[in-house]
């Protein structure tokens, strides 16, 4: 799209919630559980992006469809009626936490490091995201 770029980085902290060290028979099954899901999504390769506009051009015949999604989103047809959509497009992703240095992968991540497994944090750790990304108008 032609038109100017901003450039902006989006920070995000978010605390997990420990639990018990009761429950370490629940850690070791749910470590044999996430051993067993490892490969379950290795081939997923999600859908393009569709336009808002197109998507609610799609939902107009279903009548309880768009009605759930008005009260979910509000009325966005009005809103989209005479504006142009915006693109956001995603040049990094960061992990930040006080127990290692930043950890930053280009988005969206390439083919052959996608199944690559970049970290690994205990439960209860503290982290924060860090997003790079480009708005154009």
């Amino acid at each position: 799209m032609a038109g100017d770029e901003e450039k902006h980085v989006m920070l995000t902290d978010t605390e997990n919630e420990g639990f018990n060290d009761e429950d370490e028979e629940d850690d070791d099954e749910e470590q044999d559980d996430h051993q067993d899901n490892i490969g379950a999504f290795e081939n997923f390769v999600p859908s393009p992006p569709v336009p808002l506009k197109l998507q609610i051009e799609k939902d107009k015949e279903d009548e309880s469809l768009r009605r759930w999604k008005e009260t979910l989103l509000g009325c966005l047809e009005s809103n989209l009626n005479d504006e142009t959509e915006t693109e956001v497009k995603f040049h990094s992703i960061g992990i930040l936490s006080p127990d290692f240095s930043e950890i930053t992968a280009p988005y969206p991540i390439p083919e052959k490091q996608s199944k690559n497994i970049f970290f690994t944090m205990n439960e209860g750790s503290e982290y924060g995201l860090k997003l790079t990304f480009s708005v154009l108008s």
